[in-house]
């Protein structure tokens, strides 16, 4: 269910997102890729601290290989955090190099790491985790109650309202 967060995200329209640098190569990253994939984009670049971790990756999706020290200078349009290591370490562990040129940072936690603070504060347009898990709890309730929705972008907007105390 990972897929309809990243479907939703809007990014390839309304940020013209070309090339994609994913962070992390959990189960997370795997489902982002497949998505990715899946919505066209071919210039996709992962790293991991774990090196060796990423060449599964590189087989199955295609995606390009890049050191975690050499990340910072990816020429990529969006930033993809899968990581929990700010939650660990209390800090990203990228220099400031690591927003220039991005048009738009993702990080999968559903809070406002330093990652989507940093993005903020250079103006880059950013979410965090709570629109992707919005979108999987709506396709979840589909899949689990065998029910579509009419307009899921209105069930998506409601509920993000809500959560933000809109509503």
């Amino acid at each position: 269910t990972v897929v309809p967060g990243v479907n939703h995200q809007k990014l390839k329209k309304e940020h013209k997102i070309r090339s994609v640098l994913v962070l992390g190569a959990g189960a997370t990253s795997h489902n982002i890729c497949a998505a990715l994939v899946k919505n066209g984009l071919k210039e996709i670049f992962l790293t991991n601290k774990t090196f060796a971790k990423v060449n599964e990756f590189e087989i199955k999706y295609r995606i390009i290989p890049v050191e975690w020290i050499l990340a910072a200078a990816c020429p990529a349009d969006l930033l993809i955090n899968t990581t929990s290591a700010e939650l660990k370490e209390k800090s990203f562990c990228f220099s400031e190099d690591v927003y220039s040129n991005k048009k738009f940072v993702w990080d999968v936690i559903n809070a406002d790491t330093n990652l989507i603070k940093g993005a903020r504060g250079k103006k880059i347009d950013c979410i965090n985790g709570s629109s992707m898990a919005i979108w999987q709890a709506l396709r979840q309730f589909e899949l689990y109650t065998d029910t579509i929705f009419k307009n899921i972008q209105k069930e998506y907007d409601y509920i993000d309202r809500f959560l933000n105390g809109q509503i």
